[in-house]
């Protein structure tokens, strides 16, 4: 694992934060990333559970064995950004990549061994049960399988520990179609999620990166003090 630029700030002297403040002080500190998450999730409770679970992979840097499933009826509400924008800065981009749907279940290869967070757009084949059904399961063993085979180009195929987590996006409103016990996934769908041009924050497109990258620091301090559970 390799730290960024924002990770390798020492927190160890800073006193911990209950989840709770987590979220409030996000809301605080940090407005346009805050506005821009609390669009997608709908509720502080939900938010919080998403907080808790970046925390603890950046905290641990392990494979937590849940995923994350992000769904809405409207497009641009502001999922590419929480990914690229948010998430990747602090992982890096060696250790985080957000690819299409159509990549599931393809070959792991050497961006795979090195990969913390991996975000899927659009998990849902419009048309195509088979390969829905195909990337479902493909998924399932995904998130929960402890190693995972890697396929190199003139190497003989290896097994190394499988460290991803996976958030998965889809504008469909049943992407996946999940069996009651599943617990693999955290499924979030905020009907009332607008687009992020009509959100409070947003200034111009030409000013909301360097508005999102003003709060990074102060967002990560927020993960690396979180007591998560």
């Amino acid at each position: 694992f390799e730290e960024t630029e924002y990770m390798k700030k020492d927190y160890s002297t800073l006193p911990p934060l209950a989840l709770k403040q987590v979220v409030s002080e996000l809301e605080k500190r940090c407005n346009v990333i805050y506005e821009i998450m609390i669009n997608i999730f709908g509720k502080k409770e939900y938010l919080e559970r998403f907080l808790n679970w970046i925390a603890f992979i950046l905290q641990e840097r392990v494979k937590s064995y849940t995923a994350w499933l992000i769904t809405s009826n409207v497009q641009g509400i502001g999922k590419d950004l929480l990914f690229i924008r948010i998430l990747m800065p602090l992982f890096g981009d060696k250790q985080s990549q957000l690819m299409n749907g159509s990549r599931i279940a393809k070959n792991f290869n050497k961006i795979d061994m090195n990969c913390f967070l991996r975000g899927y757009n659009e998990v849902f084949s419009a048309g195509n049960a088979k390969e829905n059904l195909h990337r479902k399961e493909s998924l399932k063993d995904l998130i929960t399988a402890p190693y995972q085979s890697i396929e190199i180009k003139g190497v003989d195929t290896f097994q190394t520990s499988n460290f991803m987590n996976f958030i998965l996006f889809s504008n469909s409103e049943h992407p996946i179609f999940l069996d009651d016990e599943d617990r693999r996934f955290n499924v979030i769908r905020n009907d009332d999620a607008v687009k992020v041009s009509a959100l409070s924050i947003y200034r111009g497109l030409e000013h909301l990166q360097p508005d999102i990258e003003k709060e990074l620091s102060d967002f990560l301090s927020n993960l690396k003090l979180n007591e998560y559970f």
